[in-house]
């Protein structure tokens, strides 16, 4: 957490770029230490999701929008932090310009259910 906290530190002051490489893949290593995706590591995963090459997020943001819309009984904190992370994903492929994924997202997005939490 120490670790999540200096990051976000950095990040909040613009000065992610002098956050160590070592660093970054220890923040990295941390979200695949888990056995199974919870709250916690979502919001960890949302907060570091800028850590991880453009070229790896494909296939993690794949399977979570995978999870959401098979499993009917996501709880509704689960469900925000799924949908905070695609929007953050969806930035990600616009600087990247990649239109496929941008409409993949926003399609995802279209089907969310409507209701006040999210």
């Amino acid at each position: 957490m120490k670790r999540l906290l200096n990051w976000l530190l950095a990040e909040l002051r613009g000065e992610s770029q002098t956050f160590s490489d070592e660093e970054k893949i220890k923040l990295r290593y941390n979200v695949w230490q888990v056995e199974r995706w919870n709250d916690d590591i979502l919001w960890f995963f949302f907060h570091t999701l800028y850590l991880y090459k453009y070229s790896n997020l494909e296939g993690i943001i794949n399977a979570l929008i995978s999870k959401f819309t098979k499993n009917k009984k996501i709880e509704a904190r689960q469900q925000q932090l799924i949908i905070s992370i695609a929007v953050r994903y969806l930035n990600i492929c616009y600087e990247q310009n990649n239109e496929y994924e941008v409409k993949k997202v926003v399609c995802f997005l279209h089907k969310v259910p409507k209701n006040a939490e999210i």
